[in-house]
């Protein structure tokens, strides 16, 4: 039952979504230590928590052996297809957004930082 399982990731995709839909405001003007904008580390603090509920999901489940077995592969895969989904959406279809490639980048490394996330939790490295 991979469905089973996933149905966190499920629901925090779209919450994802939802909020990256919404119109943007002046998020981007704020920075963390003076370097990091909020909205770059909010992508990727989203990214991370998708990651690492996909693997929590794929792991417990046993009707799919690939993706039990791999679950950074797909799980890493998923975000970031997903990120990319999401900025083209807002780059064609939401008004008052539009593709940043920075954002893809914060994307990605959260998705590194989840599976980090995830292999420290599960495995205690």
């Amino acid at each position: 039952m991979l469905l089973r399982f996933s149905i966190p990731a499920i629901l925090w995709a779209a919450f994802i979504l939802l909020v990256s839909i919404l119109p943007g405001g002046n998020v981007q003007q704020a920075h963390l230590f003076n370097f990091l904008p909020v909205d770059k580390a909010v992508h990727a603090a989203f990214h991370a928590a998708l990651v690492f509920l996909l693997m929590v999901g794929f792991s417990k489940q046993h009707s799919h052996r690939k993706i039990r077995y791999n679950p950074a592969r797909y799980a890493v895969t998923l975000s970031c297809l997903y990120g990319i989904g999401i900025e083209l959406l807002q780059e064609f279809v939401i008004v008052q957004r539009n593709f940043e490639i920075y954002d893809l980048v914060a994307n990605f490394s959260g998705a590194i930082i989840g599976y980090g996330v995830f292999q420290l939790v599960y495995f205690k490295l």
